[in-house]
């Protein structure tokens, strides 16, 4: 091969490769461009997400602003004042805050197709600005024998009117015949009005309407018509979409809606939707976000409902309030109440995090009723045993003058919780000859009836009756003091009934030895027994009656005042009273309670003392021979003797003498432990120890079993509370860090004035206050701790956003 004919050959090897690398090269460059491409795509993605984040924080920074200028120069009773300025006597009120929504109230920028958007502005039902309000007041208001309803712009410190709904064709024949006025509720632009008006057929109105202001349609569910109509304005809609859900009764008391996290978008909207309870007079419905209606006809009425988080609700039905599951809605029992509080109660608003244990779901509603309210707080996977107030479960009671504190699940008792001052003086035995040592009836008075009698024998009251024209009965005329509380005590052999008619106690009790705890309204008051249903022969011996201080729980069982207990302000300036002055002569005790028989099951005793020191019993249980629970210092500075059905347990507690602290002692699955605030201390195994104690009585401040010693002698107590269920560690924490409160100078933990019936409140979402209000005003709530009040009595209703509120 010649030289020339070499380099030929490499020169073409060379110019193959070099084509080659431009090809590759090529191909290289086109992934790129195409890389980069879909970089530019993903950014553009990006960006538009970005968009509509920061247009939902804009849009909610935006209604937080518009609120901020509202409060500014509206004060809270200047809500109230503007509104009867207007002629409205107001029947609901709901401050409406579109930075609540899950857009953050962007919907309200995309309505300028809208009918109600393009409606006619200045007119007699209509406002100056197309607009919805980032902040809208929405009033349901009588007029003229009639139920209607206006939205206020909240944007405007004068509150001018938004738009009215009233005596159109749609509102007029449909649901604003009503004597009893709308209920109301708004969320993600869905505006729900449940009609009050008495179930009537002669009215057609009954039932319920969704006003949609994104779609731009109103859902109606009445008596005589039903379904989806296209536009809220003109007055005359037409039919867009078939029927409505149905529901188990045209009378609505009250409405609540959630969005949940799987809830399906709206394609109109672009909003999820909401899932929708509706509390009637013949029972519950929750309409869900697909359209399905969970519930049905029970019977109950429902007079309050409310979520609480995603998985529950709470509703009110009568004298009950009760705690339902998301799986429970399709077919709630409402027949189980057996350990519910039996108080009725007027609900508002839902808590948020402020009340929570640990990033759990709470619910706080304090309820009204006429001595009392109350707050609920639920674990994060309530269990169904929550209807029968078992695990997960934590009430709050109070009204106007004292605060019990939080009660645990299956509670069974809740003591030294007053804000009165004065001292205690025991009575004594207020009955006369009430052993019948005697073996007669001297002091009481015979009131046999035909061919009944009454006699005496073995020490005891006999009672015989026939029927209803022949019956046995005997009683007593007791001195009392008119608003005092008092335990009344007796043990009978048969079916007996006992009756106080001047305190209003009328029960039947079996064989047994029983405890009845009444306020006198009467002095003297007058204590009645004969056997139940007038047939037969029964027994009635020991009778007792004494002053008593009060259980604030459901229980009712109080504790005999012996001697002379001082109660005095557990801070300078404190509502909250301790205490003290305990001695073998002065001290509080209950009566044999069987519901105390904790057996080797769960318990908790937990409550605040300021003095842990020296052998100084802080609460007992036992008979003088045998003791069933004790909790007291060491001998030493670091442990605590548990007395557990006879046997001693000395484990690590600290001592502490001049210092509120809060301590518990617990058992749960058979391992006893102690904290004190809120924090474990130690604990123990104590599975097969049996706190069952036939006739052991129950004591604060003084042990009888052990002669010479465990006097309280010095420290106060305060807030003891005893329950089946053992709280959690969490509701521990919780308990304490918000009861600690109560205890610091100037703290309030009342209703504000003497009056206990609630008329109105509601939960502020935002800053987790809560408003209850009286005919004496408007307490504002912290937890426990009264933090405000208003003088203003409140009639109607609260409604509160943001530190906004709205009241009649």
């Amino acid at each position: 091969m010649t030289l020339m004919s070499s380099i030929s050959k490499l020169t073409g090897s060379v110019d193959q490769l070099a084509a080659e690398a431009n090809v590759t090269k090529a191909e290289l460059d086109a992934k790129v461009a195409l890389a980069e491409a879909e970089i530019a795509l993903a950014q553009a993605e990006q960006t538009t997400t970005e968009i509509a984040r920061d247009e939902a924080t804009t849009h909610a920074a935006d209604a937080a602003t518009h609120l901020a200028t509202v409060k500014a120069d509206v004060t809270y009773e200047g809500i109230g004042a503007i509104l009867a300025a207007k002629a409205v006597d107001a029947v609901d009120v709901f401050i409406y805050d579109t930075s609540l929504d899950s857009d953050g109230g962007a919907w309200r920028k995309r309505c300028h197709h809208t009918s109600w958007y393009n409606e006619p502005l200045n007119t007699a039902t209509r406002g100056a600005r197309r607009e919805f309000p980032a902040v809208a007041v929405i009033v349901s208001f009588f007029n003229g024998g009639f139920c209607q309803l206006r939205i206020y712009d909240g944007d405007d410190p004068a509150l001018p009117l938004w738009r009215e709904f009233n005596n159109e064709p749609l509102w007029d024949a449909e649901i604003s015949k009503s004597s009893t006025g709308f209920t109301v509720f708004a969320l993600n632009g869905l505006l729900a009005m449940g009609h009050k008006l008495p179930d009537n057929p002669s009215f057609s109105g009954n039932g319920m309407a969704l006003i949609n202001f994104p779609s731009d349609q109103v859902s109606l569910l009445t008596r005589n018509m039903s379904g989806t109509y296209s536009g809220i304005y003109p007055a005359k809609p037409r039919p867009h979409s078939g029927d409505v859900p149905s529901i188990v009764s045209f009378l609505i008391n009250d409405l609540a809606m959630t969005v949940l996290p799987d809830a399906p978008i709206e394609p109109t909207t672009g909003l999820p939707v909401p899932t929708i309870a509706v509390a009637t007079d013949g029972g519950l419905n929750v309409i869900k976000d697909d359209g399905i209606v969970l519930g049905g006809g029970t019977g109950i009425a429902i007079n309050e409902v409310e979520f609480f988080s995603d998985e529950g609700m709470i509703v009110l039905l009568g004298d009950y309030i009760l705690p339902l599951l998301r799986e429970d809605w399709d077919a709630p029992d409402f027949n189980i109440f057996t350990n519910m509080y039996r108080h009725g109660l007027d609900v508002s608003g839902v808590g948020g995090a402020a009340f929570g244990v640990g990033g759990k779901t709470t619910l706080d509603h304090y309820s009204g009723f006429s001595s009392h309210f109350v707050k609920t707080v639920m674990d994060d996977q309530p269990q169904k045993r929550l209807f029968h107030g078992a695990l997960g479960r934590m009430t709050a009671l109070l009204n106007s003058s004292f605060n019990a504190g939080y009660m645990v699940g299956d509670i069974k008792g809740a003591f030294l919780a007053d804000t009165d001052n004065t001292d205690l003086v025991g009575s004594g035995e207020l009955v006369t000859n009430g052993d019948f040592a005697t073996n007669d009836l001297t002091g009481f008075v015979d009131q046999s009836v035909g061919s009944g009698s009454v006699d005496t024998s073995s020490g005891a009251a006999v009672v015989s009756s026939i029927d209803n024209s022949n019956f046995g009965k005997f009683s007593q005329s007791i001195p009392v003091i008119i608003g005092a509380r008092y335990i009344a005590t007796f043990t009978v052999s048969g079916t007996m009934a006992f009756v106080s008619g001047n305190v209003g106690i009328s029960a039947n009790f079996n064989l047994g030895t029983y405890s009845q705890t009444f306020v006198a309204n009467a002095s003297p008051s007058t204590l009645s027994f004969q056997v139940a249903g007038n047939s037969g022969t029964t027994t009635v011996d020991n009778i007792s009656v004494k002053l008593a201080d009060a259980d604030r729980s459901v229980a009712n069982r109080g504790l005999i005042v012996n001697g002379t207990i001082t109660r005095s302000p557990v801070a300078e300036g404190a509502e909250l009273v301790g205490y003290s002055g305990f001695s073998y002569t002065n001290y509080l005790e209950q009566p044999y309670n069987s519901a105390l028989d904790f057996g080797t099951g769960d318990f908790c005793y937990m409550g605040w003392l300021s003095d842990f020191d020296n052998w100084r019993t802080v609460v007992w249980r036992g008979t003088d021979t045998a003791t069933s629970f004790v909790i007291d210092p060491a001998g030493t500075t670091s442990d605590a003797r548990i007395n557990l059905g006879g046997s001693q347990f000395m484990t690590l507690c600290p001592h502490w003498t001049n210092e509120w602290r809060h301590m518990a002692v617990l058992r749960s699955s058979g391992v006893v432990s102690i904290y004190v605030n809120g924090i474990l201390q130690s604990s123990f195994a104590a599975a097969n120890n049996n706190l069952s104690l036939s006739d052991a009585t129950l004591g604060f401040g003084e042990q009888s079993a052990i002669s010479g010693s465990g006097i309280y002698s010095q420290g106060q107590l305060a807030l003891w509370r005893i329950s089946a269920t053992a709280p959690t560690p969490d509701q521990i924490a919780k308990i304490y860090a918000d009861e600690k409160r109560l205890f610091q100078p100037g703290a309030k933990c009342t209703l504000y004035g003497t009056s206990d019936a609630v008329t109105a409140l509601a939960h502020d979402p935002k800053t987790n206050l809560l408003h209850v209000g009286t005919s004496q005003g408007r307490s504002v709530f912290d937890g426990l701790l009264r933090v405000a009040n208003t003088e203003t009595p409140v009639t109607t209703a609260i409604s509160a956003v943001n530190g906004m509120i709205a009241e009649q």
